[in-house]
This record gives C-alpha cells, sequence and structure tokens, in this order.
C-alpha cells in the first residue's frame, strides 16, 4: 500500500472461527492436521477421524498449517471467566495456565459431595 492509503481493519471476531477446531470448535492450541482440500482440524481430533467432516477428503499424512497455527498465537484469548468479571486477555501458551488457577472460576458449594446436604450454590 502507498503511504496514506487506508489500511483494512480486520474485525477479529470474523477470524476467531477460523482458528478453531471443525470437531471440537477449540481454538487451535494444539498442532494443526489438514485435509486434501485445506480444512483445518487439532491434533487431537484427528486420530478419531477418518475422512474430512466438511468435504470428505483424505487427510494430508503429518501436514501441518503452520499459517494459522502462527495466528492463533497471535490472537489474545479471552478467559473462560470473562463473562463473570475476569477482563484478561492472553496468547494461547498463556491463557490455559491462567484458566487454571483464575481467582474468578466459579466455586461449587463442597457440601455438594455429600447427598443429604443438597447444597447447590455456586459463586
Amino acid at each position: 500500500m502507498a503511504e496514506g492509503e487506508d489500511v483494512p481493519v480486520v474485525n477479529l471476531k470474523n477470524i476467531i472461527p477460523y482458528l478453531s477446531c471443525l470437531v471440537c470448535n477449540e481454538p487451535l492450541f494444539t498442532v494443526t492436521r489438514l485435509c486434501e482440500r485445506g480444512h483445518t482440524f487439532c491434533a487431537n481430533c484427528r486420530p478419531y477421524l477418518n475422512y474430512c467432516t466438511e468435504c470428505l477428503g483424505k487427510f494430508l499424512a503429518e501436514t501441518r498449517n503452520y499459517s494459522i497455527e502462527n495466528i492463533a498465537n497471535l490472537v489474545k484469548y479471552k478467559c473462560n471467566n470473562y463473562d463473570g468479571g475476569c477482563r484478561t486477555l492472553l496468547t494461547r501458551d498463556l491463557i490455559l495456565k491462567h484458566n487454571a488457577t483464575c481467582s474468578m472460576s466459579p466455586v461449587i458449594c463442597p457440601l455438594g459431595n455429600i447427598p443429604r446436604a443438597k447444597c447447590t450454590w455456586t459463586g
């Protein structure tokens, strides 16, 4: 682009679906795998598939989608507890660790494990 030209704006909400596995819908946190037509799946789901769920095509042996993996490394993801008040945004490598220890994670009543207590509180 020439200097002074408008730079296109990209809405990340439109990109996120392409950074998710087509089977489990989880962000592509793991190594990716491709079918012969370029559909991308996570390495966790791939072993359970005999063919591409999108086009019924064959999978390429050990082919990865490095472009998607690199883009997924740049994107910042919301904490699982975003709706509960945690406004943390981190890259894919860090968000998994954060989600496991987030102080905004819901707490389930410990008495819920006792059948007679019937505690259903979550907070």
